[in-house]
């Protein structure tokens, strides 16, 4: 008869000790009494098996034509879309946070110079709940959202390479690229996971940066679009060094070839 499963703690933990992530407390006090073993960490999440993973992102890569630069990407995406879906909300709300602090700031110094004292009390206890709430805010939906995307990743990661290495598997050796698989499989999905940690950043900037400058716009007028100066500049200037980025993972992969032809 097969063990049971022994579940890890983000497994069993409730939605408060998931917000704070206090089930890692257990962890951290056996990791300071004694070395951590392979045990003590349980079994992941049902979402993150390696099988599961595979399969998913294999029935829309079968279903893809794959004759576009892009196939991969959206497969990938289509595969576990509802995991990115996920991290949206908390996104959002962590941007809306970020816009009611100078909203908040501009009440506080209001309060602050008003003459008026027959409600300062009331107020003043308004604004210090108002404090309390953005700033707890910012924090558990930054930590929330970020957790999201480092699921996410894990999960890319895990598709991706179960996906690479079944394909290895399945070709002739005379038609495999030579280390070809070794760079995919560490450089190149290094390379997604690392942009992929801030995904959601990435989408969200737009509409960050869209409603900033028309709050700064309410404020100040036309001069407020000069921020978009040094964001035209910034964006240009990735595109052109952007692709030169591409050099550095073959390198890898002539290196890797060469070790493994020295039995390195």
């Amino acid at each position: 008869m097969a063990s049971p499963r022994k579940y890890g703690g983000e497994y069993s933990a409730g939605m408060v000790s998931r917000t704070l992530f206090w089930w890692l407390n257990r962890l951290f006090y056996l990791g300071f009494h004694r070395a951590i073993e392979v045990d003590d960490l349980g079994d992941i999440n049902d979402k993150f098996d390696s099988h599961a993973l595979l399969e998913r992102l294999e029935k829309h890569w079968n279903q893809d034509p794959q004759i576009s630069k892009t196939a991969l990407m959206r497969c990938t995406f289509a595969a576990y879309k509802w995991q990115f879906f996920a991290g949206v909300v908390p996104r959002l709300m962590y941007s809306g946070f970020g816009f009611a602090q100078p909203f908040l700031i501009s009440s506080v110094i209001a309060h602050v110079r008003s003459p008026q004292r027959d409600f300062a009390s009331q107020m003043s206890g308004i604004l210090i709940a108002a404090t309390v709430f953005i700033y707890v805010g910012l924090a558990l939906t930054a930590t929330w959202h970020r957790h999201l995307s480092y699921q996410l990743v894990t999960m890319w990661r895990g598709g991706l390479v179960s996906l690479i290495f079944k394909k290895t598997l399945s070709l002739r050796t005379c038609c495999a690229e030579e280390s070809a698989s070794i760079t995919l499989m560490s450089t190149d999905i290094d390379s997604i996971v690392t942009a992929g940690e801030s995904l959601h950043d990435m989408w969200c900037s737009f509409l960050d940066l869209g409603i900033g400058i028309y709050l700064l716009y309410c404020q100040i007028g036309l001069p407020s679009l000069l921020v978009l100066v040094p964001t035209t500049f910034t964006t240009v200037l990735s595109a052109i060094i952007g692709p030169s980025d591409g050099a550095s993972p073959r390198g890898l992969e002539s290196s890797n070839s060469e070790e493994s032809s020295q039995g390195i």
